[in-house]
C-alpha cells in the first residue's frame, strides 16, 4: 500500500467530455447544502426509528437502501459523466471507501434499531474530530487553537444533548452495544470524509460516489446473507416501512452522500465534518415534531453550544484561507520583484559588455592606427637615408 507521503490529494484534470472535474462554488452555496445534508440525515433518523419499531430487519432495511441507492447514482454517472473506470492506483482507496460506507450505514442501522433517534444523532458530533486527527495525521491539514476550541465546545454542546436526551430503549446492556456500534460508525465516517480527498480530483463526483457505494453495497448483501436466516425478514408490506426505505435511499443516500463528495471539493474535511454538530439539533427538532419527543432548557443550551462551536470552526477555516490567500500574495510579489531585478540585472550585464566591446573594437582601431603610422615613418626615414 503506498505511503501517504506518496499519495496526495489529486489535482484537477477535465474528464474525457471536456467537463471540468472541479467547480469554484460559491460559499453562498457550499453552506446551505452541508446545512441540508444534516437535516436530511436527522429525518432519516426519525423514519427509520419509526420502521424498526414496525418491526423491519435492519440488515435488510440496510440493503434495501444501498441496493436503490447504488442503481440511481450509476444511473446519475452514466447519464452526467458515461463510463469512467478508475486508475489502478485509485483501486485500493476506493476499496477503503466503500469498506467505510458499509460500515458508516449498517452499523448506523442496526445501532438506530438498539437505541433512540437523538442518541444516535448526538454522537455523530465525534466524527469531526476523529476527521482532524486523521487529516491531521496525513499532513492534510494543520491543527490551530481556533479549530480545536471549536470541535471542543460542539463536541461538548453534543456531548450535553446525549446526556439529557439519550432515552432507555431497552437493556444496558443493549444501549452499550448500541453506542460501540455508533463510534465504530463515525470513525468510518471520519475516515471516507478524508479519503474523499485523495481522488475527487481525478473523477466527477457522482462516478466516484457510484464505484465506492457500490462495494458497499455488496458487502451489505454478503452481511444479509450471513445474518438473516428468516427469509420473511425480506417480505416488506407495511407502508411505513417503504416510506423510510424511499426516503433514506432518495435524500440520505443518493442526494447526501453525492452532496458531500461535492462539498469536500471545496472546503477541506474538518469543515464538512464539522456541520455534523448541527445533525443533533435537527434530531432533537424533528424528534419533538414526530416521535413526541420534549425538549427543555438545558436541551435548547447545550444546542447553542453545538451551533457556537460549529461558527468557531468555520472561522478557523476562514483564517487558514485568508491566510494561504496572503501567502500566495506574498509569494506572487516576491517572484515579481524577483523577476524585475533579474531582468534588470540582465539588462544592465548586457549594456555593460555591449561597451566592453564597443571600447575593444575602439582600441583595436587604435591600435591598428599607430602601427601603420610606425609603419609610414620607417618607410619616410629609409627614403631620406
Amino acid at each position: 500500500m503506498p505511503s501517504s507521503s506518496q499519495i496526495r490529494p489529486q489535482q484537477s484534470t477535465p474528464t474525457q467530455r471536456g467537463q471540468s472535474l472541479r467547480t469554484n462554488a460559491p460559499p453562498l452555496l457550499v453552506w446551505p447544502v452541508l446545512v441540508a445534508i444534516q437535516f436530511l440525515f436527522a429525518g432519516w433518523h426519525v423514519l427509520g426509528k419509526l420502521a424498526f419499531s414496525a418491526g423491519c430487519n435492519p440488515f435488510v432495511f440496510a440493503l434495501y437502501r444501498e441496493l436503490l441507492a447504488s442503481t440511481f447514482m450509476w444511473i446519475g454517472a452514466l447519464v452526467w459523466d458515461g463510463l469512467i473506470v478508475p486508475h489502478r492506483r485509485h483501486v485500493w482507496l476506493i476499496l477503503l471507501m466503500g469498506s467505510m460506507s458499509f460500515v458508516n450505514v449498517v452499523f448506523s442501522a442496526v445501532a438506530l434499531d438498539m437505541v433512540s433517534a437523538p442518541n444516535v444523532a448526538m454522537l455523530q458530533p465525534v466524527v469531526p474530530v476523529f476527521a482532524l486527527m486523521i487529516s491531521i495525521v496525513l499532513k492534510i491539514e494543520i491543527l490551530t487553537w481556533v479549530k480545536a476550541l471549536g470541535m471542543v465546545v460542539s463536541v461538548s454542546g453534543a456531548l450535553l444533548l446525549v446526556f439529557w436526551t439519550t432515552e432507555d430503549s431497552g437493556e444496558s446492556r443493549q444501549i452499550l452495544l448500541g453506542n460501540i456500534l455508533l463510534v465504530c460508525q463515525c470513525i468510518a465516517g471520519s475516515l471516507l470524509v478524508v479519503l474523499f480527498k485523495f481522488v475527487i480530483g481525478s473523477y466527477p463526483h457522482v462516478t466516484i460516489t457510484a464505484w465506492y457505494y457500490s462495494f458497499g453495497t455488496l458487502l451489505s448483501a454478503i452481511t444479509v446473507g450471513v445474518v438473516v436466516s428468516d427469509r420473511e425478514d425480506f417480505n416488506i408490506r407495511q407502508r411505513e416501512v417503504w416510506l423510510a426505505i424511499a426516503y433514506a435511499f432518495l435524500f440520505a443516500t443518493v442526494f447526501n452522500y453525492i452532496a458531500m463528495t461535492w462539498t469536500s471539493k471545496h472546503v477541506n474535511p474538518s469543515v464538512t465534518t464539522g456541520f455534523l454538530t448541527l445533525q443533533p439539533v435537527a434530531t432533537v427538532i424533528l424528534s419533538s415534531i414526530f416521535l413526541s419527543f420534549q425538549p427543555k432548557l438545558p436541551h435548547l443550551a447545550a444546542a447553542v453550544a453545538v451551533v457556537v462551536g460549529l461558527l468557531v470552526t468555520c472561522y478557523g477555516q476562514y483564517l487558514d484561507a485568508a491566510q494561504v490567500n496572503a501567502g500566495d500574495a506574498i509569494d506572487r510579489d516576491d517572484r515579481s520583484i524577483i523577476a524585475t531585478s533579474v531582468s534588470g540585472f540582465e539588462r544592465g550585464a548586457v549594456s555593460s559588455n555591449m561597451g566592453e566591446g564597443i571600447a575593444g573594437v575602439a582600441s583595436d582601431e587604435n591600435e591598428s592606427l599607430l602601427e601603420v603610422t610606425n609603419i609610414s615613418g620607417q618607410r619616410g626615414t629609409s627614403v631620406q637615408h
